[in-house]
Protein backbone atom coordinates (compact mmCIF):
# COMPACT_ATOMS: atom_id res chain seq x y z
CA UNK A 1 0.00 0.00 0.00
CA UNK A 2 1.35 3.63 -0.94
CA UNK A 3 1.08 6.11 1.38
CA UNK A 4 -1.33 9.08 0.64
CA UNK A 5 0.34 12.51 0.35
CA UNK A 6 -0.05 15.53 2.37
CA UNK A 7 -0.48 18.63 1.02
CA UNK A 8 0.68 21.56 3.97
CA UNK A 9 -1.00 25.06 2.87
CA UNK A 10 0.25 27.91 4.13
CA UNK A 11 -2.30 30.13 6.42
CA UNK A 12 -1.60 33.15 8.21
CA UNK A 13 -3.71 34.24 11.15
CA UNK A 14 -4.28 37.06 13.63
CA UNK A 15 -5.28 36.17 16.69
CA UNK A 16 -6.69 38.88 19.73
CA UNK A 17 -6.47 37.82 23.36
CA UNK A 18 -9.67 38.54 25.15
CA UNK A 19 -8.46 37.79 28.49
CA UNK A 20 -6.20 36.13 30.70
CA UNK A 21 -7.42 33.19 33.63
CA UNK A 22 -4.93 34.18 36.48
CA UNK A 23 -6.25 37.13 38.90
CA UNK A 24 -3.78 39.48 37.91
CA UNK A 25 -2.66 40.43 34.35
CA UNK A 26 0.32 38.50 33.13
CA UNK A 27 3.65 40.19 32.64
CA UNK A 28 3.52 39.05 29.18
CA UNK A 29 0.14 40.18 28.03
CA UNK A 30 -0.02 43.63 30.17
CA UNK A 31 -2.66 45.20 28.37
CA UNK A 32 -5.10 41.63 28.19
CA UNK A 33 -7.62 42.07 31.18
CA UNK A 34 -8.49 39.13 33.18
CA UNK A 35 -11.41 37.20 32.97
CA UNK A 36 -12.54 38.07 36.82
CA UNK A 37 -12.40 41.82 36.00
CA UNK A 38 -14.40 41.09 32.50
CA UNK A 39 -17.20 40.02 34.42
CA UNK A 40 -16.63 36.85 36.02
CA UNK A 41 -15.71 37.81 39.56
CA UNK A 42 -13.72 35.30 40.92
CA UNK A 43 -12.71 32.98 38.06
CA UNK A 44 -9.09 31.65 38.06
CA UNK A 45 -7.80 28.81 36.37
CA UNK A 46 -3.94 28.69 35.85
CA UNK A 47 -1.43 26.12 35.27
CA UNK A 48 1.17 25.10 38.03
CA UNK A 49 3.92 22.53 38.80
CA UNK A 50 4.38 21.17 42.24
CA UNK A 51 6.36 18.28 44.08
CA UNK A 52 4.73 16.10 45.94
CA UNK A 53 6.26 13.07 48.65
CA UNK A 54 4.62 10.27 49.43
CA UNK A 55 2.95 10.26 52.54
CA UNK A 56 5.47 8.75 55.29
CA UNK A 57 8.19 11.13 54.05
CA UNK A 58 10.39 12.38 56.71
CA UNK A 59 9.54 15.99 57.82
CA UNK A 60 13.23 16.70 57.52
CA UNK A 61 13.62 15.33 54.21
CA UNK A 62 10.73 17.70 53.03
CA UNK A 63 12.01 20.45 55.16
CA UNK A 64 15.44 20.36 52.73
CA UNK A 65 13.33 19.64 49.70
CA UNK A 66 11.69 22.78 50.04
CA UNK A 67 14.88 24.41 51.14
CA UNK A 68 16.45 23.04 47.59
CA UNK A 69 13.44 23.91 45.08
CA UNK A 70 13.36 27.74 46.68
CA UNK A 71 17.05 27.94 46.34
CA UNK A 72 16.69 26.95 42.37
CA UNK A 73 14.21 28.96 41.30
CA UNK A 74 15.73 31.67 42.55
CA UNK A 75 19.30 31.18 40.80
CA UNK A 76 18.09 34.06 37.93
CA UNK A 77 19.04 31.58 35.06
CA UNK A 78 16.30 29.66 36.05
CA UNK A 79 14.19 32.23 36.89
CA UNK A 80 14.59 33.75 33.48
CA UNK A 81 13.82 30.38 32.01
CA UNK A 82 10.38 30.09 33.46
CA UNK A 83 9.16 33.98 32.74
CA UNK A 84 10.40 33.27 29.17
CA UNK A 85 7.78 30.44 29.39
CA UNK A 86 5.35 32.28 30.56
CA UNK A 87 5.54 31.15 33.71
CA UNK A 88 5.30 33.37 37.61
CA UNK A 89 7.80 32.12 40.03
CA UNK A 90 5.80 31.79 42.84
CA UNK A 91 7.09 29.19 45.66
CA UNK A 92 5.20 27.76 48.57
CA UNK A 93 5.62 24.58 51.29
CA UNK A 94 4.31 21.33 51.87
CA UNK A 95 1.27 22.13 53.97
CA UNK A 96 0.39 25.39 51.55
CA UNK A 97 0.64 23.18 48.72
CA UNK A 98 -1.51 20.37 50.70
CA UNK A 99 -4.18 23.25 51.05
CA UNK A 100 -3.73 24.41 47.65
CA UNK A 101 -4.34 21.36 46.19
CA UNK A 102 -7.42 20.70 48.16
CA UNK A 103 -8.88 24.14 47.00
CA UNK A 104 -8.55 23.31 43.65
CA UNK A 105 -10.11 19.83 43.85
CA UNK A 106 -12.96 21.52 45.39
CA UNK A 107 -12.69 24.06 42.91
CA UNK A 108 -12.87 21.34 39.70
CA UNK A 109 -15.30 19.06 41.72
CA UNK A 110 -17.91 21.41 41.15
CA UNK A 111 -17.19 22.09 37.58
CA UNK A 112 -17.09 18.22 36.90
CA UNK A 113 -20.72 18.21 38.16
CA UNK A 114 -22.34 21.12 36.53
CA UNK A 115 -20.66 19.83 33.31
CA UNK A 116 -22.28 16.46 33.63
CA UNK A 117 -19.23 14.42 32.93
CA UNK A 118 -19.11 10.93 34.40
CA UNK A 119 -16.76 8.58 34.06
CA UNK A 120 -17.72 5.08 32.30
Amino acid sequence: MRPIGRSVIPITVTLAALAVTSVQRTPQLPDVPNVSKSGFPGFEVTGWVGISTTARTPLKTIARLEAEIGKAIAIPEVASLLERQGMARHFIGAKEFGAFIDTEIAKFAVAVKYSGAAVD
